[in-house]
């Protein structure tokens, strides 16, 4: 169906045990200068068909997907997580 106004959070969902997890991770990481920005989410997308499917759907072809569609990143989140591993070690623990 066509996207609504916060489709790509509706497909990358995380369970409220995570959430809090990456919550208080937040809160009780030490003080460092500068501002961050960290995708909180899990690596994996909450889909039943492949991402590529599911966004091209939406957007057609005008968004280049070639990689969400090379083997093994056919469910990748559409978000980095890397930034919220590195700083504060959070990684989900409840995945589709």
């Amino acid at each position: 169906r066509p996207a609504g106004p916060w489709a790509l959070g509706a497909i990358t969902v995380m369970a409220l045990s995570d959430a809090v997890r990456a919550f208080r991770a937040a809160a009780e990481a030490p003080g460092a200068p500068g501002l961050r920005i960290l995708n909180a989410t899990g690596p994996r997308a909450w889909v039943r068909d492949p991402i590529a499917a599911v966004l091209r759907n939406w957007w057609g072809d005008s968004v280049d997907l070639s990689c969400l569609e090379r083997p093994g990143h056919e469910f990748d989140s559409v978000f980095d997580v890397t930034g919220i591993r590195e700083e504060l070690g959070f990684e989900a623990a409840v995945l589709p």
